[in-house]
């Protein structure tokens, strides 16, 4: 009778040794089948942002090549614009310099630091403009500032030299 009791609680202990065997093989079978699927929707959706990164890197390369060439033209224009103002200042300097010459000696005294400055500004300005060919971005932002800035003070000094000599 023991060994029947023995026997019958190892046969239990196999049947449920098996049974929980079984269960997770059923249970791995349905985890790798998930795992599966979840594996092929991972790279479905990895595929297509692929593909829509691409679609956005080439409209942005689009869009930037459309943007350049339209700053480009603006800038060409500003420089020509801005060589043009330089040549008009060079003259401009040329005529008070050719009046000055003509005043007498305490007058011409009165106006040779504000000519002097006004050289120094032009040159300046000239300068800048020659930074603004090489610069791009922020820089040539930067430069073109600092080139208008320039260019107000040459006009005001200009104007100022220009009302001592006739007043």
């Amino acid at each position: 009778m023991k060994t029947k009791k023995w026997t019958t609680l190892i046969l239990l202990g196999i049947v449920l040794v098996f049974l929980n065997g079984c269960g997770d093989k059923k249970e791995e079978a349905a985890q790798q089948t998930t795992t599966d699927a979840a594996k092929e929707q991972v790279q479905e959706a990895t595929d297509k942002a692929g593909e829509m990164a691409k679609e956005a890197t080439d409209a942005v390369k689009e869009g930037t090549a459309a943007a350049m060439d339209w700053s480009q033209e603006k800038i060409d224009a500003f420089m020509a614009e801005a060589k043009t103002q330089l040549g008009d200042f060079d003259a401009q300097f040329e005529e008070l310099s050719a009046k000055a010459a003509e005043m007498d000696d305490d007058a011409k005294a009165a106006l040779s630091g504000q000519m002097e400055e006004l050289g120094t500004l032009k040159d300046a300005a000239a300068e800048k403009l020659a930074a603004l060919q090489d610069a791009s971005g922020e820089a040539w932002v930067a430069t073109k500032a600092e080139y208008n800035e320039l260019i107000e003070k040459i006009k005001t000094l200009y104007d100022n030299i220009k009302q001592g000599m006739m007043g």
